[in-house]
């Protein structure tokens, strides 16, 4: 924070005004005899424009390095940004390319399944006699199925009750 204050360029305009008046006062010897206050000081001014000017020097050269710095990260992130835009892309068309592949397939699906239609008609065939009973009895459980087949007679909700009676009794 503080070093990005010190080689901000206001400070940068600072530094280069101070050694510019110690520079004058250090070496324009007419500033004597305008200003003759800053006599004593003048062998100090030549030290302070040194320091000055070294300060302005570093702080400007910083300056320009850290936006280089910035200009190389900026370029950075836009290369990132330009390859992720470039996946995007590429990800957006292979989607594409598929949506109009699944949707070919569903257009010849549908017109297999019109053919079929127009050739065999769309009421579907009605099961053989006896798989609906068969495909029941095979969703129940093994004991019922054992208890069923042991007495083929006895079917439905009131066998079951009266057998269950039975049983208690």
């Amino acid at each position: 924070m503080a070093f990005g204050l010190a080689t901000s360029y206001p400070s940068i305009v600072l530094l280069g005004a101070l050694a510019a008046v110690t520079f004058a006062i250090a070496h324009f010897p007419f500033i004597d005899r305008l200003v003759p206050a800053v006599v004593p000081y003048a062998r100090a001014a030549g030290t302070a424009c040194l320091i000055a000017s070294a300060a302005t020097m570093f702080a400007f050269g910083y300056r320009v390095a850290d936006g280089r710095d910035q200009i190389e990260q900026l370029k950075s992130d836009l290369a990132r940004a330009e390859y992720f835009e470039d996946v995007s892309r590429k990800t957006a068309e292979e989607a594409d390319k598929l949506k109009q592949e699944a949707d070919k397939r569903a257009s010849d699906a549908e017109g297999k399944l019109s053919d079929y239609e127009s050739k065999f008609g769309k009421n579907p065939a009605d099961p053989p006699a006896g798989v609906l009973e068969w495909m029941r009895s095979l969703q129940q459980h093994p004991q019922r199925r054992a208890d069923a087949s042991a007495n083929p007679q006895q079917r439905g909700v009131v066998a079951r009750l009266r057998a269950l009676g039975a049983k208690r009794q």
